[in-house]
């Protein structure tokens, strides 16, 4: 929805387990008076660590962006804070892409600070390949349509997803067979395998088809 802002916080390599771990993002006091002051329930939130040179995503504020959330976080240097849950599901790890390959999509130079996203960035970062398959449905209701480019190449990620996971499947089918060499007929757990696989194929295929 155009409600919907997306916005960047940053983090290093001792602040990002931190981040993880209380699902709390978080900047210093002046923060309340910069970009992220505007930060509200329901945006989209990415995590940048320019240390490893990587975006993890997606995540979703579930609050509007405050002052000390949780005070003793961060050794309290960190106080204008947002509490995020990870869309990916609770327990996961967030996914990490390169940040060369989302200054690309955001259409910026390469070392630019990422803070705030326009909706058209918010927009180009949701459709690329590695974070489509992340988004809300809610969101892919209200996105521009995706031009027949976009749709090729988000076509061929799901193709080469459906390969690796047809490797793994495999695999998990030889595993199962093997325990049960004298049955005559396929092992249910396959079955089901092959059932979720198709259905999950299918999901991804009508998103961005329709």
């Amino acid at each position: 929805p155009s409600s919907v802002a997306g916005f960047v916080f940053h983090c290093n390599s001792f602040t990002k387990g931190e981040c993880l771990q209380r699902n709390i993002f978080a900047c210093p006091s002046g923060g309340k008076f910069g970009v992220h002051s505007k930060v509200k329930r329901g945006d989209i939130l990415f995590l940048a660590d320019f240390a490893s040179r990587s975006v993890l995503g997606i995540f979703e504020a579930t609050c509007k962006a405050e002052m000390n959330i949780e005070k003793n976080a961060f050794g309290g240097r960190f106080p204008w804070q947002v509490r995020v849950r990870n869309i990916n599901g609770e327990g996961q790890p967030p996914l990490s892409v390169h940040l060369d390959l989302v200054n690309s999509a955001l259409g910026v130079p390469h070392g630019a600070k990422l803070n705030g996203l326009s909706t058209a960035q918010l927009h180009n970062l949701l459709l690329t390949p590695q974070f489509f398959p992340l988004v809300p449905k809610y969101l892919k209701k209200h996105a521009p349509p995706v031009d027949d480019n976009k749709k090729i190449t988000l076509l061929h990620s799901l193709s080469s997803s459906m390969e690796r996971i047809d490797h793994d499947f495999a695999q998990s089918a030889t595993n199962i067979v093997a325990e049960n060499k004298g049955a005559a007929e396929e092992h249910p757990a396959i079955s089901l395998q092959r059932l979720h696989l198709i259905n999950t194929f299918i999901e991804k295929m009508t998103s961005i088809v329709f």
